[in-house]
């Protein structure tokens, strides 16, 4: 991973940015589960990678595909598979949480439960972001990795 123009690496932060991008595109919206399976362990390999990353715009990537990905849920994006348990969704959730919690511990998963919680609950909120909250919320409290850090909600 090239940092600096002095850093040598096999791949940019601009192909990681792409990379990122394309594997966020297929988790959300792919439909097929060998597809995005695939893209699941890529992706883990790759936010696990950039959580670890010192400050910087590398670093804050997984944060921010967090941050937009929970907001498409909330806004009822049409993009996001909300047929077969919303598909790639909530491995794409799973592994930004399990990664950013090996990272900075388990303070860290405590907002996004609260608002997946606040979705899945909320009267305001479509049916379909009620579907993607609760599917989410499955695949969450069901990981072995997040055991102890979902077991207080």
């Amino acid at each position: 991973i090239t940092l600096t123009t002095e850093d040598v690496g096999l791949l940019s932060g601009e192909d990681l940015l792409k990379i990122g991008d394309h594997l966020t595109n297929l988790l959300a919206e792919t439909k097929h589960r060998g597809a995005f399976e695939q893209a699941y362990i890529g992706f883990c390999k790759l936010v696990s990678r950039l959580w670890k990353l010192p400050a910087g715009k590398l670093r804050s990537l997984p944060l921010q595909w967090l941050e937009e990905t929970m907001q498409e849920i909330s806004k009822n994006n049409e993009n996001l598979c909300a047929t077969r348990r919303s598909a790639g969704l909530p491995f794409m959730i799973q592994a930004l949480i399990c990664t950013q919690l090996e990272v900075e511990g388990a303070s860290s998963i405590e907002p996004w439960m609260n608002q997946l919680l606040d979705l899945a609950e909320s009267v305001a909120a479509s049916p379909t972001t009620h579907t993607h909250a609760l599917n989410i919320l499955r695949a969450l409290f069901r990981n072995t990795q997040l055991g102890e850090a979902v077991g207080m909600f």
